[in-house]
């Protein structure tokens, strides 16, 4: 998990190079939502405009959340077709949660404006998109595949989303990689490596 206010990052804590399940995977997405959107309520609570802390979170909603979406339908529901009904609930669930981050994304665009949010709409509208995507991912858990749970997306050949805590920062230790991930993860995937350090 990184942290822009330290300009540090930690390894995951986990014991693998990808969750097992997607109910696995979605404890870690949410755990790691919920910290970004506690430091942005806890700024605007106050009165402030949490610039940073929104900033960091609306980074780990696009390069994390909407990517689990994607590959949720890509790789995962073409293993779930005996449950139409529900998959469709769940894709119209993924573009509510899009519009939902859109809604920050023109917060963050508009902060100051007239025409923008107030601190305290702020927090209201980070509240509101915790508590849609903890009741989707909780939804999303009781999908099965042929009666066993779904598996997680990196299962299945997505980059696991362990790896963001370990490259969001401006110092990448490959070694606190997961597994051999590290050993294997070429330079050229590191394209913002020149203004961080690799070791």
């Amino acid at each position: 998990m990184s942290d822009t206010t330290q300009g540090t990052a930690r390894a995951p804590q986990t014991q693998g190079a990808s969750t097992a399940s997607l109910r696995d995977e979605h404890a870690l997405l949410m755990r790691d939502v919920r910290l970004r959107a506690q430091a942005v309520m806890s700024h605007a609570d106050e009165g402030r405009w949490p610039e940073l802390q929104l900033r960091e979170l609306l980074n780990y909603l696009h390069l994390e959340v909407l990517r689990q979406v994607v590959e949720e339908e890509w790789l995962l529901f073409r293993l779930i077709r005996h449950a139409s009904d529900e998959l469709a609930r769940m894709r119209r669930e993924h573009l509510e949660l899009r519009l939902a981050i859109e809604e920050l994304d023109q917060a963050a665009a508009t902060a100051g404006e007239p025409k923008g949010l107030a601190p305290s709409q702020l927090s209201a509208v980070t509240r509101d998109l915790l508590a849609q995507l903890e009741a989707h991912f909780a939804a999303e858990d009781e999908l099965a595949v042929v009666g066993q749970a779904a598996p997680a997306t990196a299962s299945l050949g997505a980059q696991p989303h362990e790896w963001y805590g370990l490259t969001a920062g401006p110092v990448i230790d490959l070694d606190q990689l997961p597994g051999q991930h590290g050993a294997r993860m070429p330079h050229d995937d590191l394209p913002f490596a020149p203004q961080g350090v690799v070791r």
